[in-house]
């Protein structure tokens, strides 16, 4: 999202409040997303464009590379990003698209989390890969904490010189009825899974922790590997 009103670009990391966090900076200049949208970069690309299926999704390298911003504007921006725990971000992946309604939390990540990074690797490629070059190098000027989200938010706020109270939520992750338009769309894609639903990680599950065994852990330490240790996360 690139804010020429306020001279800053935001790196909408998927699953990282994203959504929210640019309808604060809309709100905050009296627009929505449904009409103006488009105007700061959060729509599909065409055809005719480079990058992601979302431009909202653009590394911050790809903004430059792709000439959505000149490296002279780049320089005189406010950069800034939310980076969250990458087991804890796995979750919301599993949530978000349907599969906590139907399979177990162990044979999303075994089974198909290697397919959707596979053919989906813009939208669940690692965190790092958004904010930091090859060389591991930071390159953008503030990285907040999906943890300390309010916090975050004030900091930002603060350098860009707008007021900040609370943020708007949208497009969080959450578990729905297994009739819900979004299993049912899943099942239309993975007719598969008719015949493994497995619903006991949809309920009394109150930490990420609660869903790994050792096996879905040690998957998830090694694809986002270069999240944990670049962004100096915990189980």
């Amino acid at each position: 999202m690139i804010i020429k009103e306020y001279k800053a670009l935001f790196v909408h990391v998927p699953k990282t409040a994203g959504q929210s966090i640019e309808d604060f900076f809309l709100s905050s200049l009296g627009h929505n997303r449904k009409e103006h949208g488009a105007s700061y970069l959060l729509r599909p690309k065409t055809k005719f464009e480079e990058g992601p299926k979302r431009l909202a999704h653009l590394t911050i390298n790809q903004y430059v590379d792709y000439s959505y911003i000149t490296e002279k504007a780049f320089g005189t921006y406010f950069t800034f990003a939310i980076v969250r725990n990458p087991w804890d971000r796995i979750i919301s992946f599993y949530k978000y698209r349907g599969f906590a309604n139907l399979v177990s939390f162990e044979k999303f990540v075994i089974s198909y989390l290697p397919l959707y990074i596979k053919n989906e690797h813009w939208f669940f490629r690692p965190q790092a890969d958004f904010i930091f070059n090859e060389q591991n190098e930071l390159r953008i000027d503030y990285m907040g904490r999906f943890e300390k989200l309010e916090f975050a938010l004030s900091v930002i706020a603060s350098k860009i010189n707008i007021d900040f109270k609370e943020l708007p939520r949208s497009n969080s992750s959450k578990t729905e009825s297994i009739l819900s338009s979004k299993s049912v769309h899943l099942l239309r894609k993975h007719p598969e899974v008719l015949f493994q639903i497995n619903r006991k990680d949809s309920k009394n599950k109150i930490s990420y922790r609660d869903y790994y065994s050792k096996k879905s852990k040690a998957i998830i330490d090694n694809i986002y590997k270069r999240d944990i240790d670049l962004l100096e996360y915990t189980f």
